[in-house]
Order: structure tokens, then sequence, then C-alpha cells
């Protein structure tokens, strides 16, 4: 009856259930490779070496990310759930914010700068307090 138990328990291997992560990862390095490509082989690159070298170091940073995905432990949902969470609000900030703020900061060279800066500072104080607080919700 223990056999019969276990068994009825692990009708799922293990190896099925890493399927939809490999999937994903496989789309990921697809879409980044195909990034890569598109921006290596642009025309209009000058000069062509550099368009070249980012695409490569595009299709290295995403090898890099999945190497980086597969060793780290499994990550809990919550603070997965609150970085995605205040990184929307912080971005969603940031528009609010600069488009409140572009007239008055219309004839500054640095407002790109400005604008990265804000969406920094917000995404980091949105993500914080997520992560100090999502005990509470």
């Amino acid at each position: 009856m223990d056999v019969m138990t276990r068994e009825t328990e692990t009708w799922l291997p293990k190896s099925a259930d890493r399927i939809p992560l490999l999937i994903l990862r496989l789309i990921f390095a697809c879409i980044t490779i195909g990034w890569g490509v598109v921006y290596a082989v642009r025309e209009e690159a000058d000069p062509r070496w550099f368009a070249v070298a980012v695409g490569v170091g595009v299709i290295l940073m995403a090898v890099l990310v999945i190497i980086i995905d597969l060793l780290t432990h499994p990550k809990r949902i919550e603070v997965i759930s609150a970085i995605y969470f205040g990184l929307a609000v912080g971005i969603l900030l940031t528009y609010l914010l600069s488009v409140h703020l572009n007239p008055l900061l219309e004839g500054t060279q640095n407002l790109q700068a400005i604008q990265l800066l804000m969406a920094t500072f917000l995404c980091y104080v949105c993500i914080s307090l997520l992560l100090q607080t999502k005990d509470n919700f």
C-alpha cells in the first residue's frame, strides 16, 4: 500500500515540472539572440564592428542571465511579487512625475539623466517599501 501511495504522488516526473521553465528560457534566449542578430546586421551602424560587437554582447548577456538564473536558489513568490509590483509602481510614478516636470526641465540638457535618476530612485523606494511591509498585507 505504501508503494501505491508513492506511485500516485509521483505520477508526474520531476523533469516534467521543469518543462515550462525550460520553455521560458528557450523563448528568452531566442528573443535576445534575435535582437542581437538584428542589431548586428544593421547596415546604418557606424562603424560596422561596433554593431557586431553589440549584437554578440547581447547574446552573451542572455547566456549570462540564464546561467545566473540556473545557479540561484528557488525564489519566494512574495519577494518576486513585491519586486515586480514595486517596479511597476515606480515606473508609473516616474512617468507621471516626468509628464509634470517636462515643461519645467525642457531647456535642460540632462533631461534624460534626470528622468533615469528619478526612475531609479522611485523604483528603489517602492521595492524597498514593499519588501519591508510584505508580511503586513
